[in-house]
């Protein structure tokens, strides 16, 4: 089994299309050694949700972005 890195992310940096930002994951990033590539699978977690994604850049922005693998989003909070 691979080990998946784990990025903290603000879920309201959402760029649509299940896209989440990355800007604020920066210190998580650096601290981690992690070096971004397309194809790079992480595990999103923040504010009681968390879910798989896949890195991507988007080349309108020219950013780095997570794409969230479909029917991988779920909360956290152990209530719900």
């Amino acid at each position: 089994m691979k080990d998946v890195p784990e990025i903290y992310v603000d879920w309201n940096d959402d760029f649509g299309k299940g896209h989440i930002g990355l800007t604020c994951s920066k210190e998580d990033i650096e601290r981690q050694g992690l070096i971004l590539h397309e194809g790079l699978e992480v595990s999103l977690y923040g504010d009681e949700l968390e879910a798989r994604a896949v890195i991507t850049r988007l080349p309108d922005y020219g950013i780095w972005v997570a794409q969230i693998i479909e029917g991988t989003l779920h909360s956290i909070n152990p209530d719900e």
